[in-house]
């Protein structure tokens, strides 16, 4: 039985055959040893892995690109980032980045080749989540259009930033380095 009072066989599956995922008080790591002594403070759970691709594009202007700021709804509000996101199950990453330019800027995209691929690891501030992100970086044409905020969402403000104005803007740390690839040497 486990502390959820779940009955359990002895290989840890429920005794339905199905494995289960044990809950907090069960993945707690025994007190650690320091210096001969047992430790009085419990270690912390070792942090859940999670994997994460998005679809990101580049709009350009005559000297500018179209850049989104993150809300306060996200862990990192106040950054700046190209818009874009997280691809939902099934979905394609042009299909992805259409619906996000949309939900971000309420601008219609057509979305053309990859121009980079960004990959980094990073643990969560608001939940103990190392997660690996796989950013695929487009090239983007917009229409015609008046660009207006995301409502309720993960970005809050968005506009047309010169190229010369982009390394005083707080920009996400991921979109730093592509600016300096992609954006700043034009």
């Amino acid at each position: 039985m486990t502390a959820r009072g779940i009955p359990t066989n002895t290989n840890g599956t429920a005794s339905d055959g199905r494995r289960r995922r044990p809950c907090l008080s069960e993945r707690i790591r025994e007190p650690a040893v320091v210096g001969g002594y047992a430790s009085s403070i419990a270690a912390m759970p070792s942090p859940e892995e999670r994997q994460r691709v998005a679809a990101y594009g580049v709009a350009r202007g005559r000297d500018e690109v179209l850049l989104v700021q993150a809300s306060s709804t996200t862990g990192v509000p106040g950054t700046w980032w190209l818009p874009g996101g997280g691809l939902w199950f099934g979905e394609s990453p042009r299909q992805c980045l259409v619906r996000e330019f949309m939900e971000e800027t309420g601008l219609v995209a057509q979305v053309g080749n990859v121009l980079d691929v960004v990959s980094d690891v990073t643990v969560l501030v608001r939940e103990p989540v190392r997660l690996h992100s796989v950013r695929l970086i487009y090239e983007v044409e917009v229409e015609p259009g008046s660009e207006r905020p995301e409502a309720d969402g993960s970005t809050d403000r968005v506009r047309w930033v010169r190229y010369r104005d982009l390394e005083a803007l707080r920009l996400i740390p991921w979109l730093r380095e592509l600016a300096v690839t992609h954006l700043i040497a034009r």
